[in-house]
């Protein structure tokens, strides 16, 4: 009884052992990628290598809802490699050898299918080009300036980590145009390429054309300032004149007014004033029966 207690106690010891190894194990890999996934969006955020979230998640979303589909539409299909979460796994696979592409799943996709997956590729193609320039622009740069010991390691570190993040990125798109289509692994970036240099042409040709009829709508607009500013101005002008004009109406009105004021004062007192005989001082006086008594 005591030796199987003991027994009993060993193994309770050596699975407590073993999930403690394999949790230990698990959380030092969660801690692995959350440190790289957090080393990557540092040198994005310091580097300026605006990494295409939107188009990669896109193509990841709609490459596993049609590798579901397929494993669901042709369960004896093995070349599919699926791990313990259900999901697809390329470690359980190597599809480098040319004859893996040729029996990939992905060829054996709709045409329907394939086009969006060829859509979706393709966009994510197109995304990864600018921080591709940049990088190929800067990096032998920076290193040149690493070796003189200009930069600080943590910075090159996360320069390397940009260009390796960005290596993996086009390893696996043109390994997908390769599933997807025999030789389109080598001509996808090629026409990614010029895709992208004919929207950048587009895009500046729709800014010129905007930037053109914003001119024009600005000088209409001065224009028709400037006119307005002109009808005000002798619309005042007009205005000014008629005032003058009504000042000088009114003038004249009092002036003439005045005038015959005047005119009939001195009427009234020529009226008044007593008239004057021939003989001098001698007046003559009209008497009650009509003679005049000098």
């Amino acid at each position: 009884m005591f030796d199987l207690v003991i027994d009993v106690l060993i193994v309770v010891v050596c699975l407590v052992i073993l999930g403690g190894a394999a949790g230990y194990m698990l959380w030092s890999e969660w801690k692995s990628q959350k440190s790289s996934t957090g080393f990557f969006q540092e040198a994005e955020l310091r580097l300026g290598y605006p990494v295409p979230r939107n188009e990669i998640r896109y193509y990841d979303k709609i490459r596993t809802d049609a590798m579901r589909k397929f494993q669901r539409e042709n369960p004896e299909y093995t070349e599919v490699p699926i791990n313990e979460f259900g999901e697809e796994d390329e470690t359980l696979s190597d599809t480098d050898e040319p004859d893996e592409f040729t029996t990939s799943w992905l060829r054996q996709l709709s045409p329907e299918e394939k086009r969006l997956m060829r859509t979706g590729l393709m966009k994510r193609a197109i995304a990864n080009l600018p921080r591709y320039q940049e990088i190929q622009k800067d990096y032998p740069g920076k290193e040149a300036l690493y070796r003189r010991r200009l930069i600080s390691e943590h910075h090159w570190q996360l320069i390397r980590a940009a260009y390796k993040d960005l290596v993996d990125e086009i390893n696996f798109i043109q390994k997908e145009a390769e599933c997807l289509e025999d030789g389109w692994g080598q001509r996808i970036f090629p026409q990614a390429y010029q895709l992208w240099r004919a929207n950048l042409l587009r895009e500046a040709q729709q800014k010129e054309v905007e930037k053109r009829q914003k001119q024009k709508e600005k000088e209409a607009e001065k224009l028709k300032k400037q006119k307005e500013h002109e009808e005000k101005i002798k619309q005042q002008k007009l205005e000014k004149e008629q005032r003058l004009a009504e000042k000088k109406a009114a003038a004249l009105i009092k002036a003439e007014e005045e005038a015959k004021c005047q005119a009939s004062s001195k009427s009234s007192s020529a009226k008044a004033a007593p008239k004057s005989g021939g003989g001098g001082n001698h007046s003559s006086k009209t008497k009650p029966n009509g003679k005049k008594e000098s």
